[in-house]
């Protein structure tokens, strides 16, 4: 399938990192993801050619026979019967079939995002319905209770999982991730690092004219 290019003249906001209780993300600072798994799973783009919101979203193109699994969101400080909930927007072009998007977690530690203790699991629920953008889960964010079995584990990280391998089938962009945690005290949420202005260099004029 062609690349895709980044157009336009956008500048990403360098915000920093999204800490919070509750909140939302939405690839505005041009960030892509806190990790993935397998190391040749696939590809990611913060892009501008399609968006929910905003101007900008995460583009995912599945490049393995293994489904891959994009880490978008990391809650730490987690204890038995804590609830997490998730939901993002996903843009399919089939309402059956691939490609396809779908929310997931595991279990990790709150220093380690590659650390693994077992699944959480996640909705059965795909994009797709509607097509186009359209959220996963389809109705209602999921709710996630913390019940790991190993003791290490302290963190639930949230997936993004493409499904998929024969173009134009292996791809789906991702935008408005929406996630909540309990409001104690030493729980946080962790969201992608900012990355580079990919589309042109930031000048005092261009960031300027972001606010006028």
């Amino acid at each position: 399938m062609k690349k895709l290019l980044l157009v336009g003249a956008l500048v990403c906001l360098m915000a920093p990192a999204a800490w919070a209780l509750t909140g939302t993300y939405g690839w505005e600072d041009c960030g892509t993801w806190l990790g993935y798994y397998p190391a040749t799973g696939f590809t990611a783009t913060n892009v501008t050619d399609r968006y929910h919101t905003g101007t900008h979203s995460l583009y995912l193109e599945r490049v393995s026979s293994t489904t891959p699994q994009a880490y978008v969101a990391w809650i730490k400080g987690l204890v038995a019967g804590d609830v997490v909930t998730g939901i993002f927007w996903a843009y399919d072009t089939t309402s059956s079939g691939n490609p396809s998007a779908r929310i997931w977690a595991h279990y990790a530690n709150d220093t380690d995002v590659n650390s693994y203790y077992g699944s959480a699991s996640g909705p059965a629920d795909y994009s797709g319905n509607p097509i186009g953008w359209g959220t996963v889960p389809n109705a209602a964010p999921y709710i996630w209770t913390f019940a790991a079995t190993d003791p290490l584990a302290t963190a639930i990280i949230i997936e993004v999982r493409v499904y998929g391998t024969v173009p134009p089938a292996n791809h789906v962009w991702i935008d408005d991730l929406e996630v909540t945690a309990p409001t104690r005290g030493g729980v946080s949420i962790a969201f992608p690092e900012p990355g580079p202005s990919a589309v042109e260099p930031a000048t005092w004029g261009s960031i300027k004219a972001l606010y006028q």
